[in-house]
């Protein structure tokens, strides 16, 4: 099965001092590509910048980068076996990087230097998961990917599969590594504060959704004396960071840490990337979007609440067939539903005493969640919807309440 990557792991950061390298190496990448009988790659190279690392000893230092944007690779397999996963082994846990839509055994979290295939166990930083046709996965080193996949380079593999965040590895060769990494709690705090002032947008979105939330606090970590535009972003955050955003970082770490947030591959990975209490600016993304997905979590929450509020309080209104008029109702949510016969919308609603009703409308009617209408119905029937007693219309007439 083929996999489509997310949008932001085709973006490779190189050091403009080593600029000509990495573009021979990709050079040489695509001459591979070529000889596999994959379509061609392509690349693209995004404005210089500087940014703030630190040397091996410690030493911070400025220094010009360039996005390298890779066009999409192709992802045929090799053999009998298909590329699934890199493993990231650090002092508090394995990260796992799998191919889109795959979500490996919890095995792997746990994941130890052993190779699988030669049965060697060592220090390794990384390892790599293969899968037969059969479905049966493989944990091996570096060298031993040869033995599956018929290259033990992982930019080799890059070029056989669609799978671009091993490319990453090759291109942090060109990147100069040792990036400054930020405080956990301090990244998610202004990611909160970014949330508020311009909306949660991820990484994959689509570019007319604006700037991704991690690249759009940038600033704040590091911005260049003479950029205007990140000088005037880092302004309006600092503006707007307060302590409800501290709050909502500090919940959101014990939120991941918890059995609540559940025990998905995504949220293994949150745990691994927070539990240092420091993000490395390559997993600034990750960590970023754990805010989100509380934020998500505290919805839901909320939704449990009213949906309990709305089972002990609501109560069917009217008789069948009765017009009922002049309901003030506000419209709790909205959803499309298609059909062979086109799409109909289902309104949801409540009255000011909590009675929930619904109405599906095939009329074009454009409702908003949030606001309140005065609506004139008839009562088709009386049904329950997970526990909640639900007055159901039909021939609603709705006009926006004044």
């Amino acid at each position: 099965m083929e996999h489509d990557m997310e949008a932001q792991d085709n973006v490779i950061t190189i050091l403009v001092a080593r600029e000509e390298e990495a573009l021979e190496a990709l050079g040489k990448l695509a001459k591979k590509a070529q000889r596999y009988g994959t379509p061609r790659i392509t690349w693209t190279l995004g404005e210089v910048r500087e940014e703030d690392r630190q040397d091996s000893e410690g030493r911070r230092c400025r220094v010009q980068v360039r996005d390298l944007v890779l066009g999409e690779l192709e992802a045929p397999r090799v053999g009998d076996f298909t590329f699934i996963a890199r493993l990231e082994r650090t002092a508090h846990g394995t990260i796992i990087d799998s191919i889109p839509g795959v979500e490996l055994p919890e095995r792997f979290r746990h994941s130890t230097g052993e190779c699988e295939h030669c049965r060697t166990d060592r220090a390794r930083a990384h390892l790599f998961v293969v899968r037969s046709p059969e479905g049966e996965l493989v944990q091996v080193g570096r060298t031993c990917l040869r033995d599956y996949m018929g290259t033990d380079t992982p930019a080799s593999v890059a070029a056989r599969f669609r799978w671009i965040k091993e490319a990453r590895e090759w291109g942090e060769e060109f990147g100069g590594g040792g990036t400054v990494e930020d405080s956990a709690e301090e990244l998610l705090a202004v990611t909160s504060a970014a949330i508020r002032l311009w909306g949660w947008v991820p990484k994959s979105a689509p570019e007319e959704a604006g700037q991704p939330t991690a690249f759009a606090i940038g600033p704040w970590f590091w911005c260049a004396p003479g950029d205007r535009e990140g000088q005037a972003r880092r302004a309006e955050l600092r503006a707007a960071l307060g302590e409800e955003d501290w709050a909502t970082a500090r919940a959101t770490v014990e939120w991941v840490a918890s059995p609540e947030a559940g025990d998905s591959e995504y949220v293994h990975n949150l745990r691994m990337v927070l539990a240092p209490g420091i993000v490395p600016a390559k997993r600034r993304g990750i960590a970023c979007s754990a805010v989100a997905a509380y934020h998500r979590h505290l919805g839901k929450l909320a939704e449990r609440q009213r949906e309990a509020a709305a089972a002990a309080t609501s109560r069917h209104l009217g008789t069948e067939g009765e017009r009922l008029r002049d309901l003030r109702l506000t419209c709790t949510a909205a959803r499309g539903i298609d059909s062979q016969w086109g799409t109909t919308i289902l309104y949801k609603f409540r009255d000011q005493r909590g009675n929930v009703l619904s109405w599906f409308s095939s009329g074009g009617a454009d409702l908003d969640p949030g606001k309140e209408y005065v609506v004139d119905a008839t009562v088709k029937g009386h049904g329950e919807y997970q526990g909640v007693a639900e007055t159901q219309l039909t021939r609603a007439k709705v006009r926006e309440a004044v």
